[in-house]
Formats: structure tokens, sequence, C-alpha cells
């Protein structure tokens, strides 16, 4: 019980959202030099939110 309402709790899902887009915003950056910072960044801050 205890998992799943921690599964279903806003702080883990941020905690993942923050988990999978800073190894995709990295890759983005790496893969992609042409990728726009600022919109990178909105998508950081997007994603941080929730």
């Amino acid at each position: 019980m205890y998992i799943k309402k921690l599964l279903l709790s806003v702080r883990f899902h941020n905690a993942v959202v923050a988990t999978v887009m800073i190894p995709a915003l990295f890759l983005a950056l790496v893969l992609n030099d042409g990728i726009d910072i600022p919109l990178l960044l909105l998508v950081f801050m997007f994603g941080m939110a929730g």
C-alpha cells in the first residue's frame, strides 16, 4: 500500500520526470549541436515543473 501511494505521489512523478529529462536533454545537446539553448531550458523547466 505504501509503495502504491508513493507511486501516485506528485513528488515521485517529479523525481521520475527530472531523472528522465536530464539525460535526455544532455543527449539532445550532444547529438544536435544546432538545438536552441533557450528551447532546451524551456523544456527542462517544464519537465521540472512536472
